[in-house]
Formats: structure tokens, C-alpha cells, sequence
């Protein structure tokens, strides 16, 4: 049974999110004047914003007897609702949604920054892409989940994405290579036949007799 469109960006945040973004890229006289750089300077401020309310109240709110062993006070984030008091539940409840809020802003500028920069700049991106080549890159690094292979430890994790990850770059640095060597053969090949052309001694047309 085929989904309907307006169903699905009705039932999907995020799709309606895009929606949402397109038309104010294509209508708002603001962001009709934005570029990638503009919208990059925005983007960096929400990542600090993100950082903040993550982690920005656990620096500054250090029980003093941890202070004082040199042991760090476990930070807000990591610690079970179970464990937390009612008025500190719905404290963490509000934190939360200051988080999502900081979130929903950081990918509202990703959207941004995508569209603007197709559009803007005719750069053939594209949230779509963008997302595709994350997912893709999961299923390459992540052999582990999405493969056959095994992994027993966080640091056996990791080296298997350090090694995919030197994989992708060392095949990335051979076919650039490759791309320069048939480019030097093409123009080589250009040049011969044009140095062929004009050393060639001129036809001389038969005489045609009187």
C-alpha cells in the first residue's frame, strides 16, 4: 500500500522540518540574502549552544566533596532517572527540552546550509545525498553491525573504523592518482597529434594541364 506524501511529512518532524526550511530559503527576504559562509557561522554557534546544555551546567556544578578527591561528579546526563528525586526529575525534564530545542536548531541549520548551498551556489548537494552517504559510510565502518565481522571491545570498534577509514582514504588518494595519470596521457596525446598536424608539409595540388 503506497504512502501518501502529505501523510508522511504530517507523521515525520523531520521531513516536515525540510518542507518547512525549503520554502523559507525560497521566500524569506532574510534568507534570501544568506550564503554557505553566513549560514556556517551560524552553524558553529548552534554546535556551542549544544555543547552548553549538554555538558556547560556539569562543569560549574561540581559536588564539593568530588572537588576534593580530585574525582569528577558523575555529569547530569549520565544519571538514571530512577535515581533522581521528583523535583529533580521534572529539573531534568526541563533540560531536556532545552537539549531537544538546541538540537532541532543545530539541524534546522544543517538544512539550511544544504539548501543554500544548492541553491545559492549550484552545488549539486543535497540533504538527501548527504544523508545516503552518512548511512553508507555507517554500513562501511560498522562491519561489526551491518557485516560478518566480530568485535568483543570498545577498542576493537574503534580499530575496525580507523582501519575502514584509512581503506577509504588510501583508495581515495589511488584514484585521484589514476584521474592525474590519464589526464597527463590525454593531454600528451592532444599535443602529439597536434604537433603531428602542423609539421606536416603542405598538399600540393596537381597542375592541370592547359
Amino acid at each position: 500500500m503506497a504512502v501518501d506524501p502529505d501523510e508522511c511529512v504530517a507523521d515525520n518532524p523531520i521531513l516536515e522540518l525540510q518542507e518547512a526550511v525549503s520554502r523559507v530559503v525560497k521566500e524569506c527576504p532574510w534568507a534570501l540574502e544568506q550564503t554557505p559562509d553566513s549560514i556556517i557561522k551560524y552553524l558553529i554557534s548552534e554546535v556551542a549552544e549544544v555543547q552548553e546544555h549538554l555538558i556547560g551546567d556539569h562543569n560549574g556544578d561540581q559536588d564539593p566533596a568530588s572537588s576534593l578527591s580530585n574525582t569528577p561528579a558523575t555529569p547530569p546526563f549520565l544519571l538514571s532517572m530512577d535515581t533522581l528525586s521528583e523535583s529533580e526529575r521534572m529539573e531534568r525534564e526541563k533540560i531536556d527540552e532545552k537539549l531537544e530545542d538546541e538540537l532541532g536548531d543545530l539541524l534546522m541549520n544543517v538544512l539550511f546550509l544544504t539548501s543554500i548551498a544548492k541553491s545559492r551556489s549550484s552545488r549539486s548537494v543535497s540533504i538527501h545525498g548527504a544523508a545516503k552517504r552518512a548511512v553508507e559510510k555507517l554500513h562501511r565502518r560498522c562491519p561489526y553491525i551491518f557485516g560478518a565481522e566480530n568485535v568483543n571491545s570498545i577498542e576493537e570498534a574503534r580499530a575496525v573504523w580507523q582501519r575502514v577509514k584509512k581503506e577509504e582514504k588510501e583508495k581515495e588518494e589511488r584514484e585521484k592518482d589514476t584521474g592525474k595519470i590519464s589526464s597527463r596521457l590525454k593531454d600528451s596525446s592532444l599535443s602529439s597529434s597536434s604537433s603531428s598536424s602542423s609539421s606536416s608539409p603542405p598538399s600540393i595540388p596537381p597542375s592541370s594541364s592547359s
